[in-house]
């Protein structure tokens, strides 16, 4: 599995670990198994432009009946989001793959 390649952390304990993949690492069971570890994982992957975000579940309330609640309200599609005024992005230099420096705005939340 995935999470034996974490062995690195009796060498680093104090360091976060940050896993990138591509759009094929974008599964929930995968996500919801980095967080749920007793050191989480941040896993990074890429997403469709059209890709159904949803906010976290809210917390369930004293009495409350029914089956507990697996997500939140939808969010706005990525696409949505780069047409939006009122989102905070964060211009930032990268260290491209041609050893190049390029500008890149960055801007960050939390979706299921």
């Amino acid at each position: 599995m995935v999470m034996s390649a974490f062995g690195g952390r009796r060498w680093l304990p104090h360091r976060p670990r940050v896993l990138v993949g591509d759009n094929g690492y974008a599964v929930l069971d995968l996500l919801h198994r980095c967080q749920s570890l007793r050191e989480p994982v941040t896993l990074i992957a890429r997403l469709r432009l059209d890709a159904a975000l949803y906010a976290p579940a809210p917390a369930r309330q004293p009495g409350q009946n029914g089956r507990t609640p697996l997500k939140g309200p939808r969010r706005p599609s990525l696409k949505t989001v780069l047409d939006q005024t009122d989102v905070p992005w964060t211009v930032a230099a990268v260290s491209w793959y041609d050893g190049a420096t390029r500008t890149v705005e960055l801007t960050s939340q939390t979706a299921i």
